[in-house]
C-alpha cells in the first residue's frame, strides 16, 4: 500500500528494536497515554485546516478524533492531518520545556537510555544512510535534540552540526561533544546554517510543523546541488494507524495531538518532495506496529502484567517484518538529493 508512489527507487524493509531495553512496558504505555491526554486538553485551537496541507485539495473525510482533536484524511493523496491546530507559540512550548512540554522531552534526557537509543535507534539509521550516500562530509541534523543521530554519525567519521531550540536537550548533547546551534531554521538563517552541509537530516521533525512543505522548500533553496536530505516521518497506511483509530483514548505515538500534525502516505511524501525540488533515491519502511498494537490493546484494559502478553511480544519482531513487507509499517525514512 503506497498510493502509487516511489515506484522506481531502492527500498529497504524492517528494523529490529527491543522495547523492554528502552523501558517501554505496559505501565509506561498507560502513563504515556494519560500524560498525552492531559497535555492535549490543555491546549485551545488556533484555527482549522480546510485543505490538505500537502496537495491543497479540499476533499477530505474525518479519520479519527483523539482527545477532542479531529484528524482528517485527504481523499486525493491519503495524507492524514490535524484539522484543529494550536498556535505557533504553543507548538514551540512543546519542544522548549516548561509545564506543557512534550512527554518525549523527558525520555530523551535520560542518561541511562541515551546509549541504548544510540545503539538501537540512531546507529542503524546512520549506518544505512552512510552506506547509500558513501561520501563523508558535514552532517547537519535539524531538530537534533540530545544528539543521538549526530553522536552515531560522528562515530562513523562525519563532521557534525546540530540545530535545536530546546536548551535542556542542547546542554545534554553538548556534554556528549556535539556542536549545536540554539535556533530555529528560518528563511533568514537557512543559507548560513545549511550551505556547507553534505547531509541535512530531519528525523521526526516534519510531522510537528504546520507547513512541512515550506520547511523543505526553504532548505532546498539554501543548499548546494548534490546535497542529500534525509527525513524520517510517520507513515500511513499502517497497523499503528488502525490502532489509533480503534483505541483513540490510548494514543501516545503515531497519531496523537497536539504533537503530530501530519501522518504521511508515500504519495503525499512524494508530492511534498516534488514541490521542494528534491529527488527521492531510497526509502526504508519499518515500524513498531505489532508491539504497539499489543501494548495499546492491553493498556486499554488496564492490564500491566501478563505472561501471555509477554509471549505475544516475543514474536512481535517476526510479525513486524511481514507487516513491513506488506506495506503497513508506521515509519519511513527517505533519502533524497537536490
Amino acid at each position: 500500500m503506497n498510493y502509487g508512489a516511489f515506484k522506481e527507487i531502492n527500498r529497504k524493509y524492517s528494523k529490529d528494536i527491543n522495547m523492554q531495553n528502552l523501558n517501554r512496558d505496559l505501565t509506561w504505555k498507560i502513563k504515556s497515554a494519560e500524560k498525552h491526554r492531559e497535555l492535549a486538553l490543555n491546549y485551545g485551537r488556533k484555527g482549522c485546516i480546510e485543505k490538505c496541507p500537502i496537495c491543497n485539495r479540499s476533499n477530505h473525510v474525518k479519520f479519527v478524533t483523539i482527545y477532542g482533536f479531529d484528524y482528517e484524511q485527504c481523499l486525493n493523496c491519503g495524507h492524514i492531518y490535524l484539522r484543529d491546530i494550536i498556535g505557533n507559540k504553543e507548538i514551540k512550548q512543546l519542544y522548549q520545556g516548561g509545564q506543557n512540554k512534550s512527554l518525549q522531552h523527558t525520555v530523551y534526557l535520560s542518561e541511562e537510555l541515551f546509549e541504548k537509543r544510540v545503539e538501537q535507534i540512531a546507529s542503524p539509521k546512520v549506518e544505512w544512510v552512510s552506506s547509500e550516500v558513501k561520501k563523508k562530509g558535514l552532517w547537519i541534523d535539524i531538530g537534533c535534540g540530545t544528539g543521538e543521530i549526530l553522536f552515531a554519525a560522528q562515530g562513523l567519521g562525519y563532521k557534525v552540526l546540530g540545530i535545536d531550540a530546546d536548551t535542556e536537550e542542547i546542554e545534554f548533547a553538548r556534554c556528549k561533544g556535539i556542536n549545536i546551534i540554539c535556533d530555529y531554521v528560518s528563511d533568514l538563517n537557512a543559507h548560513n546554517y545549511l550551505v556547507n552541509g553534505n547531509i541535512i537530516s530531519l528525523f521526526n521533525i516534519l510531522e510537528h510543523l504546520e507547513n512541512p512543505v515550506s520547511m523543505l522548500e526553504n532548505i532546498s533553496a539554501n543548499i548546494m546541488e548534490g546535497t542529500y536530505i534525509v527525513m524520517e516521518i510517520p507513515r500511513h497506511p499502517s497497523i499503528s494507524s488502525f490502532s489509533n483509530l480503534i483505541f483513540n483514548e490510548m494514543a501516545c505515538r503515531h497519531i496523537y495531538p497536539p504533537d503530530h500534525i501530519h501522518i504521511f502516505t508515500e504519495k503525499s511524501a512524494e508530492i511534498m518532495l516534488k514541490k521542494a525540488k528534491l529527488k527521492p533515491i531510497n526509502v526504508w519502511t519499518f515500524g513498531q506496529d505489532i508491539s504497539d498494537f499489543i501494548m495499546t490493546a492491553s493498556a486499554s484494559k488496564n492490564i500491566t502484567k501478563s505472561s501471555f502478553i509477554d509471549d505475544l511480544m516475543s514474536v512481535a519482531p517476526v510479525l513486524q517484518k511481514r507487516v513491513d513487507e506488506l506495506g503497513f509499517s508506521d515509519t519511513m525514512i527517505i533519502i533524497c538529493k537536490k
